[in-house]
């Protein structure tokens, strides 16, 4: 009887300290010098939970320890981070994601190709 109280007991404790608990975390958006990123989206695949960062780059999110969050901007390239890394830095720094474009002249007379 003995033997299978402390089975019990032991299963019972494993059991408590393998559940994981979610919290809310907060972290902020920014770009390489520092500057805020408003409207970032921040996604959390596991429970589908979407958010977006505030004017000043903060945003909060719902995660277990051992979740990922995407970031993504339309203007800055596309970031995963785990949640591990958060929490040793709040801070998420995202890449400009710029395109070089060929300058285009424009003159008023008509020209081809060609002249």
């Amino acid at each position: 009887m003995k033997h299978i109280l402390l089975l019990i007991f032991v299963f019972t404790v494993f059991y408590s300290f393998s559940q994981e608990k979610e919290f809310y975390l907060q972290g902020q958006v920014v770009d390489r010098n520092n500057n805020p990123i408003p409207d970032a989206y921040i996604i959390n695949f596991r429970i589908s939970d979407k958010n977006t960062s505030r004017a000043n780059g903060v945003f909060d999110a719902r995660v277990l320890p051992s979740d990922s969050l995407v970031f993504s901007h339309v203007s800055f390239f596309r970031k995963t981070v785990s949640v591990f890394d958060i929490l040793k830095n709040p801070v998420v720094e995202m890449q400009l994601d710029t395109i070089n474009i060929n300058p285009i002249n424009i003159s008023a007379s008509k020209k081809s190709d060609y002249e």
